[in-house]
């Protein structure tokens, strides 16, 4: 049953607490800016009506929660502040001598009470505000990402092998405990052999062993595969997806067996990060977060530009007029999306020229026709004969049709560019790609060119701000949890804070924006 907190309790006590703390801390702001009885009809449909002993009062364990993400503190570090930090008393209304909820209360608050789906809510309702008010506007936004470290450390591929093979066995140990002995003695044994060996291992081997066992072990223990919520199911999975990725070399790769989501990729050509990234979109003029996509670090940055636009869309009827981002989110489908939507690009291309391989002219050195009919080379050349085909590109991690302008062999022989565009040694002319949504590059690399370009690219270090509170502030260096379903609720709840944070500094340089969110 839900319990609440009675304001008149003791009524003396929080007026001597408000006295004591100055007017401009944090949890004084807070009282000002939210009214957090919301909090009571968000989850209200999860506590039942009579059932049950009274529970903590939900706004009071919703403003732990927020103490957490703003001073970035874990659960046990938000509790021992809660129990000596005056300032933490009177915001919660927590009474001096009364009892207080253990971690573990704050645990099941979050997964029973106030689910990522719920928070993912209450960050919508606050945009919402913010748009009514006048405080978002549509005049630009600017998209990026940051990383998320994972919560767990990155084994060898050996050492993956034996920690996934182990949890399974230790899985079917509650069901099987000969069967369990007997797989796990005889799998060790090999490996064992294997080592003592004058020879070096591969890790290969023991990709190749565990499929193996996974194979006898599908046979005798099929029995126990058919229920999918039980833990030797998901054990035995993740071994079967471990030895299926890295046998078969698949871009998307386990990393980890206590977090099976996370994943790894180069962040730049010398630097590797594992784990998760959050990208957000920041509405210019206020630096408020609109929307947050957090996503495996694998996933390219470019995936996330449109679900990140429409879900602003869908949720708040909004496009914006401008959108700005780096050169990873410059695919051509975002381009072309952008168009469709008549939002102007501020998007740069990345430049060939600064590529050290680079040995041939490529698109960027052809003008193509608007309607994709011809395409000039350099030397004034034109051609409209071409192929069409559906291409995957490995480095965009998606499918795209190309049209592939082709020019006669006579020509680029004779022509004074030929060492620059073209290699003598194909039996054709100079073959060039050119992607079917080219239109949309067109007219961005025309606006790349304006002073307006300019100006809102150096705009970008806006969103760079919002990253240095969410990770230096409010902890989203680093995931607080495993799974990527919980890293998205730390990024959400940091989101959250950053964003109510900046309302309140909004208000106190502009008094005529004051207003009270959900008042």
């Amino acid at each position: 049953m839900m319990g609440k907190c009675n304001p008149q309790t003791d009524a003396f006590m929080w007026l001597l607490c408000k006295e004591m703390l100055p007017e401009n801390h944090i949890v004084i702001q807070l009282d000002k800016t939210v009214n957090f009885d919301v909090i009571y009809d968000l989850v209200e449909d999860t506590y039942s009506e009579s059932n049950g002993r009274k529970s903590y009062d939900p706004v009071s364990l919703f403003k732990i929660l927020l103490l957490e993400f703003i001073y970035d503190l874990s659960d046990v570090q938000v509790i021992e502040r809660l129990s000596t930090d005056i300032a933490f008393r009177y915001f919660t209304r927590f009474e001096i001598d009364s009892e207080i909820p253990d971690p573990t209360t704050l645990g099941n608050f979050r997964n029973q009470h106030l689910d990522g789906q719920k928070l993912k809510k209450l960050f919508h309702a606050i945009i919402k505000e913010c748009i009514d008010h006048k405080l978002i506007t549509k005049k630009r936004f600017i998209a990026d990402s940051t990383n998320i470290n994972a919560n767990v450390n990155y084994p060898e591929r050996k050492e993956l092998v034996l920690q996934s093979f182990k949890r399974m066995i230790k899985a079917l140990e509650k069901h099987r405990p000969l069967l369990a002995k007997k797989y796990l003695t005889s799998f060790m044994a090999i490996i064992e052999y294997e080592e003592s060996e004058n020879k070096p291992v591969r890790s290969k081997f023991y990709f190749e062993l565990e499929q193996e066992y996974l194979e006898q072990i599908y046979m005798t223990c099929y029995d126990l595969l058919i229920d999918e919520k039980s833990s030797f199911y998901g054990a035995y999975l993740i071994c079967y997806d471990l030895t299926n990725q890295y046998l078969n070399h698949t871009k998307d790769k386990i990393i980890s067996i206590v977090d099976p989501e996370a994943r790894v990729a180069n962040k730049t050509p010398k630097e590797r990060k594992r784990g998760y990234k959050t990208n957000i979109i920041v509405d210019e003029d206020s630096e408020i977060i609109v929307e947050e996509i957090s996503t495996p670090f694998n996933v390219n940055d470019h995936k996330s530009l449109i679900p990140l636009v429409e879900n602003v869309h869908n949720i708040h009827q909004l496009y914006p007029d401008e959108i700005s981002a780096d050169k990873a989110y410059g695919a051509y489908e975002n381009r072309m999306y952008l168009m469709n939507h008549e939002i102007l690009t501020n998007i740069a291309f990345y430049d060939s020229n600064t590529n050290s391989n680079k040995k041939f002219y490529g698109i960027n050195d052809f003008v193509i026709g608007e309607d994709l009919a011809c395409a000039t080379c350099p030397n004034g050349v034109v051609s409209t004969k071409y192929i069409q085909k559906s291409v995957y590109s490995k480095a965009h991690d998606l499918t795209r049709d190309i049209r592939f302008f082709t020019f006669k062999k006579s020509s680029c022989e004779k022509c004074p560019y030929r060492y620059q565009c073209y290699d003598s040694a194909r039996k054709s002319g100079k073959r060039l790609p050119v992607p079917t949504n080219h239109k949309a590059a067109l007219r961005d690399y025309q606006h790349n060119q304006t002073a307006a370009f300019r100006e809102a690219i150096n705009k970008r270090t806006i969103v760079e701000r919002r990253f240095a509170t969410l990770t230096r502030n409010h902890g989203l260096r680093r995931s607080r949890y495993i799974g990527l379903k919980k890293t998205s609720y730390q990024a959400t709840a940091s989101c959250i804070v950053a964003n109510i944070k900046r309302i309140i500094n909004i208000q106190r340089d502009n008094p005529s924006l004051a207003f009270q969110i959900f008042g």
